[in-house]
């Protein structure tokens, strides 16, 4: 746990600074800085919106009405709000993780999933965890869904499983290593 909130503080400064400068700039504005705070709170709505949509069984609106339910209430809900809008939030640092989750699903639904695209998804999934060492489990979870959705063809599965997952850790390491090494060394 402390390596974790480590990585989480490394790194967590730049988004500090940045939210220290729209604060400062912009605190007497509080409808323009709430709407640039909400932004990634807007594109992971819509990232997990798009995953939900892959789901679906029509094209119907019934199925547009729960995917953005889904969407709002994965937003929104208990384990979220308390930190809504603030630095503790995962959300920012998870956008690259909701994208390589939304394109997973829809890439699997179009039967679209070859190789390379399972080495694109580990980079940008990647980049999650190099920002926010506690989103690993999460990064776990899409590399099972890989494995899992993929048994038709058990060793393509396994291949994309690892490939996913080297490329991944391939990542953390060029945004982490240079700290893990710091410490190993201390």
């Amino acid at each position: 746990v402390a390596l974790a909130n480590h990585v989480v503080q490394h790194h967590i400064i730049i988004v500090l600074l940045l939210y220290y400068l729209l604060f400062r700039d912009l605190n007497d504005h509080p409808r323009l800085l709430n709407a640039i705070l909400a932004i990634p709170y807007g594109i992971a709505a819509y990232l997990v919106m798009i995953t939900a949509w892959s789901f679906r069984s029509s094209d119907g609106a019934p199925w547009r009405l729960l995917s953005i339910f889904i969407a709002i209430y994965g937003l929104l809900g208990a384990g979220i709000y308390s930190t809504f809008l603030t630095t503790m939030t995962d959300v920012v640092p998870a956008l690259p993780l909701f994208l390589a989750v939304a394109l997973w699903f829809t890439w699997m639904r179009e039967e679209k999933t070859a190789l390379p695209r399972v080495l694109l998804l580990g980079v940008i999934a990647g980049i999650s965890v190099g920002l926010k060492l506690t989103l690993v489990p999460y990064f776990l979870g899409l590399m099972f869904a890989i494995l899992i959705t993929e048994m038709a063809s058990p060793k393509g599965a396994v291949v994309k499983a690892l490939l996913f997952s080297v490329s991944g850790f391939a990542l953390f390491l060029i945004i982490d290593a240079h700290w893990l090494l710091k410490n190993y060394a201390q």
